[in-house]
């Protein structure tokens, strides 16, 4: 099975400081050769996340920097992140590259969440975009 890659890049407008979010994919990325094709010279990029090719329980598109809520388990915020993790390590601890969730607010003790690419329903069911860090910082505290 093959996941579309896509991005999510936060922009600025450098005149009168509106935000705004577009998704653009792979394809077109590589298609525009400056910015100003794009999405015009007045913007700045603040940052980008990539699709991480999960969707959560309501079916929305879970990326890079999402800030993630879930009721059922412990009722932790998270954010979406990319990297090395070693999750549910006890002893012989050995790192994995993916997508996890890096727990900010929560019950119990839980650091983080592997989003494991073999299991894609693995969030659908658990887990629920409630913001991300570019729109809603208060959502996970400084």
């Amino acid at each position: 099975m093959t996941r579309e890659i896509k991005f999510r890049y936060v922009l600025k407008n450098n005149k009168t400081n509106e935000i705004k979010i577009e998704i653009i994919s792979l394809d077109d990325l590589e298609n525009h050769k400056n910015k100003t094709e794009w999405y015009g010279e007045d913007w700045d990029i603040i940052s980008q996340g990539q699709y991480t090719g999960l969707k959560d329980r309501n079916g929305t598109e879970i990326y890079e920097g999402d800030i993630v809520h879930n009721s059922d388990y412990y009722d932790m915020i998270g954010i979406v992140q990319q990297g090395y993790i070693t999750p549910g390590c006890h002893h012989d601890c050995q790192e994995v590259y993916g997508w996890y969730v890096q727990v900010y607010s929560h019950k119990n003790r839980a650091d983080t969440f592997m989003m494991d690419d073999n299991d894609r329903t693995a969030l659908n069911s658990d887990w629920e975009i409630i913001g991300n860090i570019f729109e809603n910082p208060e959502l996970v505290g400084d």
